[in-house]
């Protein structure tokens, strides 16, 4: 072959090569579609679960990760998988973890986290005013060592705040009004 022609067909093999890799065309996947998750995590009582985190896998590969809002809700938006393989792993400190399939909770209104076994304490608390008097409406959040809101309420006519579920440790408390 002349020299001419080998430079030709090493050009040629080489366009096709770098062409045929471009990352725009990527083979996609088989049943793949794009879906928004939204739910709200609650405990068996039906309230909200402040602070639970939530990752989303399609088999075991993690494709995002979130934490529930105050209320409770957590949101993915456009997640690219095939549905058939994605599920959501929930985890809290005062919760038992939760691996659960799309398919099992796409229809429910709210995701259900169950106490952990260890976490059998009833917190309470009597919020007071600088004349000593109980404070009705105070919001109290309970918060860990790196601040985070675990739970969140509010106190009662008599000043009262109850947590129930909280697991032994240390925690500060933030009130205000």
């Amino acid at each position: 072959m002349n020299y001419s022609l080998r430079i030709f067909l090493s050009v040629l093999f080489i366009s096709l090569f770098i062409y045929s890799c471009k990352e725009d065309d990527k083979p996609t996947k088989s049943n793949t579609q794009i879906i928004d998750i939204q739910s709200i995590v609650v405990d068996s009582d039906n309230n909200p679960i402040i602070g639970a985190e939530v990752q989303v896998f399609e088999n075991d590969d993690l494709l995002s990760t979130d934490t529930t809002t105050e209320d409770g809700t957590i949101y993915f938006n456009e997640i690219e998988a095939n549905i058939e393989n994605l599920r959501l792993l929930l985890s809290h400190p005062f919760y038992q973890n939760l691996s659960i399939k799309y398919t099992e909770f796409k229809d429910l209104e709210s995701i259900v986290l169950e106490l952990d076994e260890d976490c059998c304490v009833k917190a309470k608390l009597v919020i007071k005013d600088k004349n000593d008097e109980p404070l009705k409406g105070a919001t109290v959040q309970l918060r860990d060592d790196g601040m985070k809101t675990l739970k969140k309420g509010m106190s009662n006519e008599d000043g009262v705040v109850e947590f129930e579920g909280v697991c032994k440790g240390e925690f500060e408390f933030r009130i205000s009004k």
